[in-house]
């Protein structure tokens, strides 16, 4: 009985800790996983440039046209005072910034909420082997938009 309470009490602490929010760690974790060029698959052909700088990460969203680039959105990821925050503007209008903080992590899931009601309200990088899944939703979730991304 001793032994079976033991892997209970474990297995417990291993899955607790897994899905508990730990900015610290999800910071590291996607300044790790997202750092390069990526190109999502399917119809729409979207690019994602993500670069570490200092204590931040820096990324771009952008598509192609032809010979044209159209840039879509600027992300800067960055930890301060214990949380994670997420800055995301248009790409030509960088006075109109939406800030989001990370509102839960989960086995390489990680879940951005914005600070004000506004679209989108959530933002979800979730990491996977071969690359990383990219969505955004309100807060109903009925109004969702997701990429999945490979190294480019």
């Amino acid at each position: 009985m001793k032994i079976f309470n033991a892997v209970v009490f474990m297995t417990a602490v291993f899955f607790f800790s897994a899905c508990s929010k730990n900015d610290d760690t999800a910071f590291k974790n996607l300044k790790n996983s997202l750092t390069g060029s990526w190109k999502s698959e399917g119809n729409v052909e979207i690019y994602f440039d993500w670069e570490k700088k200092n204590d931040e990460m820096l990324g771009k969203s952008y598509s192609l046209t032809g010979k044209d680039t159209l840039f879509l959105k600027k992300y800067r990821l960055y930890h301060k005072n214990d949380t994670l925050f997420m800055q995301m503007a248009e790409y030509n209008n960088e006075q109109e910034v939406n800030l989001f903080s990370l509102y839960k992590s989960f086995f390489g899931k990680y879940t951005f909420k914005a600070k004000d009601d506004i679209y989108p309200f959530y933002v979800i990088f979730d990491l996977k082997v071969d690359g990383w899944e990219y969505v955004q939703t309100n807060t109903r979730g009925n109004k969702k938009i997701g990429f999945y991304f490979i190294t480019n």
